[in-house]
């Protein structure tokens, strides 16, 4: 095995990337601590998975995808004039030297002989921690713009379904389940298909009010995934109707539910 750099480089753009997993930066991170100056190292999925006591296959899955997010590239030299092959290489798909925002920098004189890693030639480390703080504040600022933007999306199309919903009681804890629902994949097209049948089930079922289910309830339970009993005539055209739009204008949902929306709002309201 190679022998190890004395640092470990884990750039902006790897530790700030939400597509990747805490155990995918920190091997990414060892990749530069074991390549060479030539930016790269053949340790093996079986040395890896020892290392953070995982499985090979775990390895083997996290070399994919830092691969496929281009962080990395591998090759597997093969043995001389054989098929045989001989190691795998994994190279760093941006030289080191190249990489910004890291501490890859060179002294003018070495802190210690013995010490084989990355070097640093930063002769003013004040300032490049400076640089560094102010790149953290300014990812912090856009990060939390585009949260706020993205809550801001969220509450509008919650909003837009909510509207349509019979029993709107327990908002908030329904705004949560919803947030958490488009989070893990939920579409607001599922939803919207979930509400329009549900609202349908009441009027051909002629449900009391008062076991309409709360708004909190039904998003909570993910309700939108139950089948719903109405005309089969009448469902078919729902979903014919509702698949066109990721959610429907009033007017669309009024001609949709043929005028029964508003009956069912004011039986709720009773």
């Amino acid at each position: 095995m190679e022998h190890k750099g004395y640092y470990a480089i884990l750039p902006a753009n790897v530790r700030y990337d939400t597509n990747l997993s805490s155990t995918a930066k920190l091997l990414y991170a060892e990749i530069t601590a074991l390549s060479n100056l030539n930016g790269y190292c053949w340790a093996t999925n079986s040395y890896f998975a020892k290392l953070y006591n995982v499985t090979s296959v775990t390895i083997s899955r996290i070399i994919t995808q830092l691969s496929d997010r281009g962080y990395i590239r591998t090759e597997i030299i093969y043995k001389e004039n054989s098929k045989e092959i001989d190691k795998r290489v994994i190279y760093i798909a941006e030289p080191i030297n190249n990489i910004d925002n890291t501490y890859n920098q060179k002294v003018s004189e070495p802190i210690n002989e013995n010490v084989k890693g990355y070097q640093q030639k930063c002769s003013t480390p004040i300032n490049k921690n400076d640089k560094e703080n102010t790149n953290n504040i300014n990812i912090k600022k856009n990060n939390n713009i585009y949260r706020s933007n993205e809550q801001k999306s969220l509450r509008n199309d919650f909003e837009k379904l909510w509207k349509l919903y019979p029993n709107k009681k327990g908002k908030e804890a329904a705004f949560k389940a919803y947030c958490k629902a488009i989070e893990s994949g939920t579409s607001n097209k599922e939803i919207q298909n979930g509400i329009i049948a549900y609202q349908k089930e009441i009027a051909f079922k002629n449900t009391n009010p008062k076991y309409i289910k709360h708004g909190s309830t039904w998003f909570n339970n993910q309700c939108w995934n139950d089948e719903y009993e109405q005309p089969p005539l009448e469902r078919q055209a729902i979903e014919n109707k509702v698949i066109k739009e990721e959610l429907l204008s009033e007017e669309q949902i009024k001609e949709l539910m043929g005028g029964l929306s508003d009956g069912i709002d004011r039986t709720v309201d009773e």
